[in-house]
Order: structure tokens, then sequence, then C-alpha cells
């Protein structure tokens, strides 16, 4: 080095230095990547990890996830992903204004004969989501033993309201096999429960039906339950030859209770919504869930906590693993999710994160409508048994089903129990702290 400074004139000598200078300031300042040796940050916030567990299993590698800039808040395939280039983007729809999901009328005062709602069965106020329905095999969606003419049912999934405070709490969550929750309008969220190896004889308050929520329906293969919708959700439902629809503005499987407000006061059942389809001609394969063995208590963690960032504090969503039923009962707000009927916390056994892109439906009318991706690939978390696993999901058309890998390109297998699926907008935080 001394060599080649001393073969060089002050001028250039001094021109060398400053550019030396300038690249370890650079470097320092996090500006210039040297040769690929500083890791590229990555353009997504997934999950933010104890510092141990990082360390002691490495789930990721520094450039595992592209370095190119993107325009969009797209989720950023790993490089070993396979090509989504085919999957058809969703139709452009516009038909007719949006049907409120309101019953006719515009009181909010119910009529007597819908203000008083019906009396659960007191064996329902006893169970939980991990009892099963058996004996028999193990059930489609939920994986415990279930009776076989209940396994052969069709699902039924129904859009629930959770405003705060007025939807709450809700009735019939506990029910249900699969949930999926994502955001609405104004970063509220909203629950798609599915029925199937058990009813809940109230289910609610049911709120209208939104496009991604009829793509998920339709990949169940479900009957589908919600009171009108946006109209690009209804303009496309006819499409769907794999759901069968009942909206609760034209069913009488439907009613109002005299406890809340309107439009937070519309409620249903399974078996009601069962009973409302026309499913004569409509034959449709049935969907499963891939299931495991839950891991014994010996190798299952002390405990954890997933700490999932929708929008705001009324609808940030916290999970906390416990050990002794290998479940993850749920709170909102920092307050536990109970289900109103049976008064139990809601706990299911797996929580499925699936990253996708939310960006303004340009399709819809109502003001501050979000478009949820429901086709293609996106980051997926998969929490089971106190552990975390990273992968990926994806989906085709509408009416293919929601498929599940691990970054190996392998089916996850779930508990048996209750799924919870939490669709997060690409670039919000979701954090498993292992404790």
């Amino acid at each position: 080095m001394r060599s080649l400074l001393a073969g060089m004139s002050r001028r250039h000598r001094l021109a060398l230095m400053a550019v030396v200078l300038g690249a370890g300031l650079a470097v320092s300042l996090g500006v210039l990547d040297v040769a690929g040796v500083l890791p590229h940050k990555r353009t997504i916030a997934t999950v933010i990890t104890n510092p141990a567990f990082t360390s002691t299993n490495a789930p990721l590698a520094p450039n595992m996830y592209s370095p190119t800039p993107r325009s969009t808040a797209s989720p950023v395939p790993t490089l070993s992903l396979p090509a989504t280039a085919s999957v058809a983007s969703r139709p452009l729809l516009r038909t007719g204004p949006m049907v409120a999901d309101l019953l006719p009328g515009g009181s909010d005062d119910p009529p007597a004969s819908l203000a008083a709602a019906p009396t659960p069965n007191p064996v329902y106020v006893a169970e939980d989501t991990l009892t099963g329905t058996g004996p028999g095999p193990a059930g489609p969606l939920s994986g415990l033993p279930t009776r076989p003419e209940l396994a052969k049912r069709r699902p039924v999934a129904v859009v629930l309201d959770n405003y705060s405070p007025d939807a709450r709490p809700q009735a019939g969550l506990n029910r249900a096999s699969v949930v999926f929750e994502t955001v609405a309008e104004g970063g509220i969220t909203r629950f798609m429960a599915v029925f199937l190896e058990r009813d809940a004889p109230l289910v609610g308050p049911v709120r209208s039906a939104r496009i991604y929520f009829d793509s998920w329906a339709a990949g169940l293969n479900a009957i589908y339950g919600h009171a009108g919708g946006n109209n690009d959700a209804l303009a496309e439902l006819p499409s769907l030859t794999t759901i069968s629809n009942v909206d609760g503005l034209v069913s009488s499987a439907f009613w109002r209770s005299g406890d809340r407000a309107m439009p937070h006061n519309l409620y249903t059942s399974s078996t009601g919504v069962r009973a409302a389809a026309d499913i004569r001609g409509n034959s449709v394969a049935l969907t499963r869930l891939l299931h495991k063995q839950p891991a014994p208590p010996a190798l299952r963690p002390a405990g954890g906590s997933i700490t999932i960032d929708f929008s705001r504090m009324e609808y940030n969503v916290e999970y906390r693993y416990n050990p002794k039923c290998n479940c993850y009962p749920r709170s909102m707000s920092a307050t536990p999710h109970m289900d109103a009927i049976s008064l139990r916390q809601i706990a299911p056994s797996n929580v499925v994160v699936l990253y996708a892109d939310v960006t303004p439906d340009h399709n819809s009318d109502t003001p501050g409508s979000v478009y949820v991706q429901t086709s293609g690939i996106g980051e997926a978390l998969y929490f089971r048994d106190g552990t975390e696993t990273r992968g990926y999901w994806q989906k085709g058309a509408a009416s293919d089903q929601l498929q599940l890998l691990n970054l190996k390109h392998q089916p996850i297998a779930l508990n048996p129990g209750q799924t919870w699926f939490e669709v997060v907008p690409t670039g919000n935080t979701v954090s498993w702290i292992l404790r």
C-alpha cells in the first residue's frame, strides 16, 4: 500500500484517501453493502423472536429474501418458493350499489318476534373447542373424533362482526372448526367462522360479505352465510360454483336480538344456515386439513405469546400458549376473548399467520373498502405445540383450496382442534416470544 501511495502525486493521494474514508462512513451507516457482506434489510416485518430462540434455531438466513426493492406491499417470497406468474388475478366487478347489512325498515327497535335469542342447549355451555364429537374418525377440519354423518357434511361459513365494543362478545366462535380473521374498512377486523364437526345454536353478530371471504369460503366448498355485502363481493357469488349462498337479508334463518343496537345484533345458527341452503344438484368435494399427533407434554415449552398488530389497540390480538391444554388462549385489546354463551375464553389448538397484500378496493363503492390478497403466494407462520414454523401459503383461483406449506414445500400438519387463520397485512408486526 505504501509503495502504491509513493507512486502517486499528492493530489491523487488525497483523492484516494477521501474515497476510502467516504466508503467507510457509508458502510458504518448501512448505506453501502460491500459485496453482500452486510445482510439485506428485509422489506417486510414478520416475527420478532426472543434473541435466545433466534440464536439457537436460526430460522432465517440473512439473504433468504430478495434484496430488490418492491414498489408495492406484496410479500417477498423466499428464493426457493415456486413461481406464481400463472395465477390469474381476480376479476374486476362493479354492479349496482352496496347492499347494506341491515334488515329493511331502518329502525333500531327489532320486532318483538326477533327480540329474544334462543336458549342454548346446556351441553353447549359445558363444551369447548377441544371436545370431540365422536366416536369416529378424525374430522376433516378439526381432526377430532367425529361421527361419520357429521364429517360428511359440507361446512357452514358465516361472516361475523368484530366492531369494538358493540359487536363483542360474539357467540359461536368457540364451536367453529376454523376461523379466519382479517381487516375490513378502517382497520376493523372481521371474522369468518367455519362450522363442520360441531354445530352452534347461536352464531353472531352476522355481518356482510367481502370479496376475500368469498374466496376462502369457496376454497372450503362451504355453505356461505352473511348479511348482504359489498357490491363486488355480491357480484362474484353467482360465479363461485363451490359456494351455496345464504343471504341473511332474505333468509328466515336469521333474526335480530334485542340486547344490542343495529347492525350489531343479527344472529343465526349453523343448523339454520345449513337448512336454508339450496344444495340440490350441487355436488362438491369435501375439503380436509392435514393433522398430526400433538407433541407430548415433556416436549412442550413452558409458555410463550404471539402478538399480532392489525391496526390499533382495539383490534390487536394476543395468544398465550398454555402447555397443559396445548392451546393458545386468545385476547383482544388486552382482554380475554370470551364466547358470549359459554363464557369460556377462546383457545385454539393452532394459530396460523398468513401475510397478504391489503390494498384499497377500488371495485367497491363502500368508503374505505380494502382488498385482501387471497390468491398467489405469501409468507406463513405456523404455531403449534408452543413452537413456530415458517413457511408459505399458496392459492390459485377462488374455488381452489388454500395450501399450507413449509419452506421445503411440504404440507403442514396441524394439531387436532380449532385453527385460527390470522390474515395479516404485509408489513405489520407479529411478535413471538418463547418463555
